[in-house]
């Protein structure tokens, strides 16, 4: 009898375990599926509004930017009408040049209508980056170029780049069939991972680099000189709603959805490397043609 009960004790303790395992797979699965529609949503309404954003600004930057091709031409006549008044024996008109110090003002003027210029393109360049990186037209799968959505990203992170150098290698890469848009996402997670960590780091610097592979895959290395993830923390990253960062800084879904975007919406791989004291590498492997499921 006892023999029995030990061994009745044994199988229920075996599928205890079984079942333990089970709920537990179950609940990170659970939790996956919720990081996903959560970042999902918020991705979907980012997107949105940067749309419209773009939208809303690039309207009234075209008119200026048109203004300012007319108003050069118009600059330049007068430009020249003013030099010939420096020369004037007109009383009048010389005490007019020298009360408006005309020569100061021929010699400014140009740079000044020059950085307007460059200022008006810069702020077309932002809209351009915006809507590249947003890519609401392009929710289906798309053959698209992988340097156009990373640099449409440092675009848009260019502020949190200050002092931090960016060294690019890009190889020559044939057209990538992706979700461009969730792709662009998986940039932007990863990048603004390695600008938070090198916040304190003199000499800050991030490589990215491109490289094809056996003609089927792309690589795209993402790697900082940061202070690196301790081994205990590493194998965690990816997972739903982990974060290191201070609560209310991080929630813990950047890296799990860039993982599902990558693994499970591109049949690809995604990587991290890293050494304490020495920096940081995500490595994606993306096909660059998409099987039909």
């Amino acid at each position: 009898a006892r023999v029995r009960a030990g061994i009745r004790l044994y199988s229920s303790q075996k599928e205890l375990i079984k079942t333990n395992r089970q709920l537990s797979q179950t609940l990170q699965d659970l939790q996956r599926t919720q990081s996903q529609l959560i970042q999902s949503e918020k991705m979907s309404s980012l997107g949105k509004m940067v749309a419209g954003v773009a939208h809303e600004i690039n309207n009234p930057v075209t008119f200026i930017q048109g203004n300012l091709v007319h108003a050069n031409s118009y600059i330049e006549d007068l430009m020249a009408l003013a030099k010939l008044s420096l020369n004037s024996r007109d009383p009048e008109i010389q005490e007019a040049a020298e009360d408006m110090d005309l020569d100061f003002l021929i010699k400014d003027l140009p740079p000044l209508f020059n950085s307007m210029q460059k200022g008006a393109q810069r702020i077309s360049d932002i809209v351009a980056s915006l809507r590249n990186f947003a890519r609401l037209d392009e929710a289906n799968k798309k053959a698209v170029n992988i340097h156009e959505g990373l640099e449409s990203t440092l675009s848009i992170l260019q502020s949190g780049l200050s002092g931090i150098k960016v060294i690019k290698n890009y190889s020559d890469l044939p057209k990538v069939e992706c979700y461009a848009g969730e792709l662009n996402q998986v940039f932007i997670n990863i990048l603004s991972n390695a600008i938070d960590a090198l916040k304190y780091i003199e000499n800050s610097c991030i490589d990215l680099s491109t490289k094809l592979i056996d003609g089927k895959q792309v690589k795209i290395r993402i790697s900082d000189n940061g202070p690196g993830i301790d081994a205990k923390t590493l194998p965690r990253i990816f997972e739903p709603f982990f974060t290191t960062k201070p609560v209310g800084a991080g929630k813990g879904l950047g890296l799990s959805t860039s993982y599902s975007i990558v693994v499970e919406k591109h049949g690809g791989e995604l990587n991290c490397f890293s050494t304490p004291g020495k920096g940081t590498a995500f490595e994606i492997l993306i096909p660059i043609y998409q099987k039909v499921k």
